[in-house]
């Protein structure tokens, strides 16, 4: 912090909220509770240098607790580095072997402020002053999964005027960030809300699904894996492409996973559809989860091809190989497999007199392609 006269702080303080039961003993014979209290932690390793208007916010992790410090300035410069601090261990995480990503600016009097998310908080960085006479209303977000910042599409006719020294409060039940006033060369005196329900999502998440494909009919019955997931009210699951989505019903099994059937797929064809579950009417989940529809397979389109095709004579008890390329009725190339062919084998001179079936096997390569061997 900035304690005038151009002196610099980089000491760190501790406040006990207190507010535990004290036991009645002699000491304390009516007990009550424990008040507040100041404290001064030893914290190891060099961390950020002295320095004011940083922000600051807390997350957990990976089982752990970080306390975490953005940008700021001194008397010489402005700062876009950021430090992660072991709570449990008092420890800068740059004496662990943990490497922070700088931030892409120089950023003072922003905000930094972690929400939460499932699986993973996500922490918010916003406005906030950049250079002499400038300022930003640029919005990013890290998620502390992979620890990279990102920016997120932000919707809306109007923006905010971009300016140091707003204050913030963020609403859990709508998932929206409020931001009042602030600086921007002059004092400002406006209220704007930004909407973070996509990228924080609903109290639940997906992880993933199986099996991962499907024909374009529908009807295959899905698992969704996931996270926190409860019986409470309509489940529905989207599946959904580009603009076009359909809503398929859910059944709850347990808190890690919900199942339901396929919807027809056809009108949009076979492409990769994003799975979003929404329980009770809250908002849809954001992991990226993705079921792969296929069009049906088509005889005539198909083909096969290869040295067990030709009109050679093949050697006694030596297999004969030729391949099979299986494509859709759009008459475009399978990416999976689990198709099902039947092989005839016949003597050149005699058609009607079949070899036993039991002398031919296939290879389901599971892109399309079909190895067949038979003797």
């Amino acid at each position: 912090g900035y304690s005038g006269h151009g002196k610099l702080s980089s000491d760190m303080f501790a406040l006990d909220l207190g507010g535990e039961d004290i036991p009645v003993d002699e000491e304390h014979p009516e007990g009550g509770k424990t008040p507040m209290s100041w404290s001064q932690p030893q914290v190891k390793g060099k961390g950020p240098g002295p320095r004011f208007d940083h922000c600051t916010t807390l997350f957990p992790t990976n089982g752990k607790e970080y306390y975490v410090l953005s940008g700021g300035q001194d008397n010489v410069e402005m700062k876009r580095d950021i430090h992660y601090m072991d709570v449990e261990t008092l420890t800068w995480a740059e004496e662990t072997g943990m490497s922070p990503q700088i931030y892409d600016m120089d950023l003072c009097n922003h905000f930094c402020g972690a929400i939460e998310s499932v699986p993973n908080y996500k922490v918010f960085m916003t406005f906030g002053k950049t250079g002499l006479l400038e300022y930003s209303n640029a919005v990013q977000v890290m998620d502390v999964g992979n620890m990279f910042w990102e920016v997120p599409k932000v919707e809306g006719e109007e923006k905010p005027t971009a300016r140091e020294d707003t204050a913030i409060a963020y609403d859990s039940n709508t998932c929206r960030l409020f931001f009042y006033g602030g600086w921007a060369n002059r004092w400002l005196n406006d209220l704007w809300a930004l909407n973070v329900s996509p990228i924080i999502g609903p109290p639940y998440a997906c992880s993933h699904c199986f099996p991962l494909i499907g024909p374009v009919f529908g009807d295959t019955l899905l698992t969704i894996k996931g996270i926190q997931f409860r019986s409470a009210g309509k489940i529905e699951v989207r599946f959904g492409h580009g603009k076009n989505c359909l809503i398929a019903e859910g059944e709850f099994v347990d808190k890690n996973t919900i199942t339901c059937k396929t919807p027809n797929f056809e009108l949009n064809g076979a492409v990769e559809a994003d799975v979003k579950v929404s329980i009770a009417g809250e908002g849809w989940t954001v992991n990226k989860v993705s079921f792969n529809y296929f069009a049906n397979t088509s005889a005539k389109n198909s083909v096969a091809f290869g040295p067990g095709l030709q009109r050679t004579k093949g050697l006694y008890g030596v297999e004969m190989p030729f391949l099979i390329l299986a494509r859709d009725t759009v008459n475009v190339k399978r990416s999976s497999g689990g198709d099902t062919f039947l092989v005839k084998i016949k003597h050149t001179n005699d058609p009607k007199n079949l070899y036993d079936t039991s002398t031919y096997r296939i290879v389901d390569n599971d892109d399309g392609m079909y190895e067949v061997y038979y003797q």
